[in-house]
């Protein structure tokens, strides 16, 4: 079972049960044409936008929190990214990212839709993952580790005794 945390409040599976984790790119991305008419795209910043949803038998415990402060979310749910380009062994991963024990990224290569994990050496925020014969392509899995904005909600349902909540997150 893997656990999130928001504000240093790690919380546990009996609160986080039937848990899923959704994510979003969000950015300053701007569409425009040229005198023309060919499409370009102006880039600017891109954040990221999770939403955390689950029940269990206990209140998550995160409601004593100050929600209109920064805090801390420690992704429970894993992202990836597919090398590309003339070394796709070698992938860039997001500096905020987990590293506790059970989160820390680590690589695969794809060989006919079937993951193998060969090794992989991470130094700063560059994954080199071993090569293996006939790879199709290679992935760095990691947890997101990101200072967000917080809103949440929960709502306790007694004919079940389960309490359900969701937590919407953007990253600062």
């Amino acid at each position: 079972m893997s656990n999130f945390s928001l504000g240093g409040i790690m919380v546990p599976f009996v609160a986080s049960q039937d848990f899923s984790q959704t994510f979003e790119d969000i950015d300053g991305k701007h569409r425009r044409r040229k005198m023309d008419g060919t499409l370009f795209t102006q880039d600017q910043w891109t954040k990221l936008r999770t939403r955390l949803t689950g029940n269990g038998w206990l209140p998550y415990g995160l409601s004593g929190l100050d929600y209109a402060t920064n805090m801390v979310l420690m992704c429970a749910a894993p992202r990836s990214i597919t090398g590309t380009g003339g070394t796709p062994h070698v992938i860039d991963i997001p500096a905020a990212r987990r590293s506790d024990s059970g989160y820390v990224a680590y690589g695969v290569a794809v060989v006919d839709n079937v993951w193998q994990k060969p090794g992989d050496n991470i130094v700063t925020n560059t994954m080199t993952i071993s090569t293996v014969s006939g790879a199709d392509y290679y992935m760095a899995i990691y947890y997101p580790q990101i200072t967000v904005q917080a809103d949440y909600q929960e709502m306790f349902d007694q004919s079940s005794g389960v309490w359900r909540w969701s937590l919407n997150c953007e990253e600062t």
